[in-house]
């Protein structure tokens, strides 16, 4: 580790936990992303009437107070200029 590091201001900004800018030394260490998997069967269908277009293309799933919740995009109409993209919420019960 470095004898003198100067803090970083980072404010209320959320940052990466091991993002190597933040890290004055590592050892024996990698950031990798596991590599993406499709699955053959579809996690969420679309359904809905503003569930046209392109389905799904910005995805997060997370587990709140209990129960999952997959925040996704949908844009609307992919021939519009400009495209119009909605944010969908999906919930487990």
């Amino acid at each position: 580790m470095a004898d003198s590091v100067t803090p970083m201001q980072l404010g209320s900004n959320r940052q990466l936990l091991f993002d190597p800018v933040f890290l004055a030394d590592s050892r024996g260490v990698e950031l990798r992303m596991n590599a993406p998997y499709q699955d053959p069967e579809p996690v969420l269908t679309p359904d809905r009437p503003w569930e046209v277009g392109r389905f799904g293309r910005y995805h997060t799933v997370l587990l709140d107070d209990g129960r999952f919740r997959m925040w996704y995009a949908v844009t609307t109409d992919a021939e519009a200029q400009p495209e119009a993209d909605v944010f969908c919420l999906c919930q487990v019960p």
